[in-house]
């Protein structure tokens, strides 16, 4: 019997011995993409633009400015179109893949005026990233980034010489 005995506690002790390690292991797991998502967008962090014309409905042409900049972990964006600017702000993170990805949490558009030619469209086509929760795949496209959702390349801008 107390060998009986023995081996149910030998038995017990293996299985806490086996839950204790796989729950250290799914610690170090969630601690190093903690650590790996904290380094990985440091990687983008920079000022970066994009430009272009967007074609409307009507078959007017208008000219889009983009900067956006990536400082530790978070992005802020301003989109300009005449004298009508959209602010963009929120999380830079990754996902499984490893691509970065943009989560938007704040938004605002300013100076909005009634001849401004900024149709319904536009602001559904174009400014996509401006909905909070809305999230923008980027994938590495030579030395710059595209965003896949909004079809936009972004390009590092580099300070000027002086």
């Amino acid at each position: 019997m107390p060998e009986l005995n023995l081996r149910r506690q030998v038995g017990a002790a293996r299985r806490c011995l086996v839950v204790s390690l796989f729950g250290v292991a799914c610690l170090t797991l969630a601690l190093g993409m903690l650590w790996r998502h904290a380094h990985s967008t440091s990687a983008i962090d920079g000022r970066y633009a994009s430009s272009g014309q967007v074609v409307l409905g009507n078959g007017k042409v208008l000219e889009i400015a983009q900067t956006t900049m990536f400082h530790e972990g978070r992005f802020y964006s301003m989109i300009q179109q005449d004298a009508n600017i959209l602010e963009v702000s929120g999380l830079v993170g990754s996902d499984l893949g490893g691509r970065f990805q943009l989560q938007v949490e704040e938004n605002s558009i300013s100076n909005l005026q009634a001849d401004s030619g900024l149709d319904s469209e536009l602001i559904f086509n174009l400014l996509y990233g401006r909905q909070r929760g809305a999230r923008i795949t980027l994938e590495p496209l030579g030395g710059c980034l595209y965003g896949v959702e909004t079809r936009q390349v972004f390009c590092p801008r580099h300070p000027r010489n002086r």
